[in-house]
């Protein structure tokens, strides 16, 4: 219950700062972003795993209504999931594909050439495939996790997120950026009751580049 407040609250502070009424010229963008994930499972009790390495891709949508501070919303695809590799030597892996919307706060700081800025705010996922990699090896000996071979209870699944970039700006008011962000779910994605796992948090680092394109941009007069 808490969590769920805290992501309430989280979506009403962006939207009473977008409401916020000003003089200030918006700066409206539009644009397409591309990279790659590096994603765990928290697991308690602990889960032995390495990162699992997907890519993500989507549009982005910037409304920059304050001096430095703006309203950032995406519709990405993103790869996630765990890999776990046991002294036995069995593989397992798991990848989820989701629909991912973040809705975030952007706060930028620059001039009109380069900035530097932090985006933060809840995101939500829907998952689209749940794909089961498990190749134990002949004659292996080991005990198999209790989520070997079920589906994944949570299809919608609830994050806060946070990261920090780089953009580089361009006379025609079009700008290049590079973009780091961490996502943390909030919800498990094994039932508790259900599993012998108290939790299964998603982790999920995202690196990736976008080129955005200016929609508002001012002409300048004639003399």
């Amino acid at each position: 219950m808490k969590k769920l407040i805290l992501l309430i609250l989280s979506v009403f502070f962006v939207i009473q700062l977008q409401a916020q009424p000003n003089n200030y010229p918006n700066e409206v963008y539009l644009g397409v972003k591309g990279g790659s994930t590096f994603s765990r499972v928290r697991f308690y009790p602990t889960v032995k795993q390495v990162m699992l390495e997907g890519y993500s891709g989507g549009i982005v949508f910037r409304d920059i209504s304050e001096p430095h501070v703006g309203l950032q919303v995406e519709l990405n695809y993103s790869q996630r999931g765990w890999k776990e590799h046991t002294d036995a030597g069995v593989d397992y892996e798991r990848q989820l594909d989701y629909f991912v919307l973040p809705m975030m706060t952007h706060v930028n700081i620059g001039n009109k050439g380069f900035r530097f800025f932090i985006n933060l705010g809840p995101s939500v996922s829907y998952l689209y495939t749940d794909k089961e990699t498990f190749n134990p090896p002949a004659n292996a000996t080991y005990t198999p996790n209790d989520y070997y071979g079920k589906p994944v209870d949570t299809g919608f699944d609830f994050q806060f997120v946070g990261g920090l970039g780089f953009e580089w700006r361009f006379k025609d008011g079009n700008g290049l950026m590079l973009d780091s962000r961490l996502y943390y779910s909030l919800p498990s994605l094994f039932d508790p009751k259900k599993s012998a796992y108290d939790a299964s948090q998603l982790q999920t680092i995202e690196v990736t580049m976008a080129y955005l394109f200016r929609l508002n941009k001012h002409k300048k007069k004639k003399e």
